[in-house]
């Protein structure tokens, strides 16, 4: 048997934690969602500092930040296979952005959305392939998207050095058998 739905809250927490020996000042996080990185690069957006043009997250590097989050949907693509945009983060996508911020020394926070697009107080629409699972089949689904994309993430050598479940969770997640209140998120 899996756990209830909401023990993902409660197991996937993660934290930084400084070296041995480390100054108190590198627990300081400093961060960015560049999410939709790889999106605008594909649409030709540049990046400079000052008159420098660069990668984005080397020259957020050299500006002292040292984190990025990055959130993951299920399957962002319509019934049609095109996707939703706002940064079109499948695995692959995430995967890739993580390992461009690991590579220039940075760490990252995979945001999970248990969601195939958006999700925020408004909105927390499971995603279409689990639209008309069961309370447990949704369950093991969580479980199994979770346990899927870690092991993909450790895989590709960029395991998160923390987790965000949900997005804007308020009022639950995955509408309606996660709602906790309200009936229009709020």
């Amino acid at each position: 048997m899996r756990p209830p739905l909401s023990w993902p809250l409660l197991v996937m927490l993660g934290a930084i934690s400084a070296g041995a020996g480390a100054a108190p000042h590198n627990l300081a996080i400093r961060g960015a969602d560049v999410s939709t990185l790889a999106e605008l690069e594909r649409l030709g957006v540049h990046y400079q500092d000052g008159t420098r043009q660069g990668d984005l997250l080397t020259l957020m590097r050299k500006r002292g930040l040292n984190l990025v989050r990055l959130r993951l949907w299920v399957d962002p693509k319509d019934a049609d296979g095109k996707p939703y945009g706002g940064g079109n983060n499948d695995l692959a996508t995430t995967i890739a952005l993580a390992q461009r911020a690991k590579a220039n020394g940075m760490k990252f926070l995979l945001d999970y959305h248990y969601s195939d697009f958006w999700t925020d107080p408004a909105r927390q629409n499971k995603p279409k392939a689990w639209a008309s699972m069961n309370i447990d089949q949704l369950t093991e689904a969580v479980y199994q998207h979770t346990k899927t994309t870690m092991d993909a993430f450790a895989k590709a050598g960029v395991l998160p050095d923390m987790v965000q479940v949900g997005n804007e969770i308020n009022g639950g997640m995955l509408w309606p058998e996660g709602k906790s209140w309200g009936q229009n998120g709020g």
